[in-house]
């Protein structure tokens, strides 16, 4: 369409100044003229950006391009220490962060949610203090290690500290001394430390806080999310005044449902002066950025869930499907079901996980596989050299328990 044939006068939406601009500046993403005299070439936001800085014209654009600026920074930051550059996803979940929002990735195992939350917490380290939650030891180890070798390949001089049962106890007691010192700049820990030592967490403030579980953290208790939401900064009052918000939604749909129009009117200006009281106290208060990982991210639907709308502005739920080809298979059991894995073992190769029901039959499984040569060791809790020698393919499988309990129930974070 030819915006110069009928041309319109738009009051009030020029987006830089907020005064009049035309409809073809507008369709071709440019201020109004009074901002941009030129007609630079549209589209470009960061030409157009450049441009009215230099005319110190630069007004109600100035975020986003401090916003582009970051996105800049955190897509340099990954290429440099990943080796490889964003992709499509990944960059989506870039632009978020570069705003500081909290939100949700929810996206299927191997897209890359586990690598961004390490390349996040990296960059948020330079604002403030970084926490990071996994679901098992395993998993927090791992991430600990490639935090480290991350952070050298960036040349960051950063504190970065881990407490999992993957450690010595000597190790251990040294890490409970340096997070009570707050001796740290990450801190990657699992679901189970957050109850147990939350007391010790909340001596401080963390400008940012990643969950790469969101499911596993959330399912130990509730409880969970209030710990979150005081790492970040809130308060009781906030949280208080989040679970009346809360509340008085639940009143106006049941005044709804009962058809009482002008009670639920009454409760929504009620909710309206609430979120704007709620607004201040964030805005005071400067809370730091969460973001919730998960598989799917399906949680119980409690009234604690909702503080994350409320506080934080997003919602945990939803389903991504699509991003992998993944085939779920199955075979009928044999009469000899050890001789079954280890031939199943033989055709689909190294770097497979084995889940069994009890100890015993585990046991017998992984000698049986080890007489047939092939290199399998089993995982029934946290063996830092066992991993280890994984990860380097000196092992070819290891064989967990099928429980909610297991080390190995989410796995371990093994990218080929």
């Amino acid at each position: 369409m030819d915006f110069r044939a009928l041309p319109a006068l738009y009051l009030h939406s020029c987006p830089n100044c907020g005064g009049a601009v035309e409809s073809y500046r507008l369709a071709e993403g440019l201020p109004c003229s009074e901002c941009l005299p030129r007609e630079a070439a549209g589209g470009d936001i960061k030409r157009i950006i450049e441009d009215l800085r230099r005319r110190n014209a630069l007004r109600e654009l100035a975020p986003l391009a401090d916003n582009l600026r970051r996105y800049e920074e955190i897509g340099g930051l990954f290429e440099r220490v990943v080796g490889f550059r964003m992709w499509g996803a990944q960059r989506l979940w870039a632009r978020r962060l570069a705003a500081g929002k909290s939100f949700a990735v929810v996206a299927p195992t191997g897209s890359g949610k586990t690598t961004f939350l390490l390349v996040s917490a990296l960059y948020m380290a330079g604002r403030g203090k970084a926490l990071l939650v996994f679901p098992t030891s395993a998993l927090a180890y791992q991430a600990y290690r490639k935090l480290l070798d991350y952070s050298s390949r960036g040349g960051l001089a950063l504190r970065i500290a881990t407490y999992n049962t993957m450690l010595k106890p000597q190790e251990r007691e040294e890490a409970l001394r340096r997070i009570e010192a707050g001796d740290f700049d990450i801190l990657v820990i699992t679901s189970a430390f957050l109850p147990k030592y939350f007391d010790l967490l909340a001596r401080h403030k963390f400008a940012f806080v990643a969950t790469d579980d969101v499911d596993s953290v959330l399912r130990a208790t509730s409880k969970n999310i209030e710990r979150l939401l005081k790492l970040l900064g809130a308060t009781d009052e906030v949280l208080g005044k989040a679970f009346e918000l809360i509340e008085l939604g639940k009143r106006r749909g049941k005044a709804l449902l009962a058809g009482d129009e002008k009670e639920a009117e009454r409760i929504e200006h009620e909710i309206e002066k609430a979120r704007e009281e709620l607004r201040k106290m964030r805005e005071e208060l400067r809370l730091g950025v969460f973001i919730a990982s998960g598989a799917l991210a399906r949680a119980r639907r409690t009234a604690r869930l909702l503080l994350f709308r409320e506080i934080l502005g997003f919602d945990v739920g939803g389903r991504a499907e699509g991003l992998r080809n993944v085939y779920d298979l199955y075979v009928k059991m044999s009469e000899d079901p050890k001789a079954q894995v280890a031939e199943l073992v033989k055709r689909l190769g190294a770097g497979g996980i084995i889940y069994v029901l009890d100890r015993e039959f585990g046991k017998e499984l992984t000698q049986h596989l080890q007489a047939l040569d092939i290199k399998a060791e089993h995982f029934f809790r946290p063996r830092r050299k066992v991993l280890e020698a994984f990860e380097q393919g000196q092992l070819s499988v290891l064989v967990g328990l099928a429980s909610s309990r297991s080390a190995l129930v989410r796995g371990i974070d093994c990218p080929t």
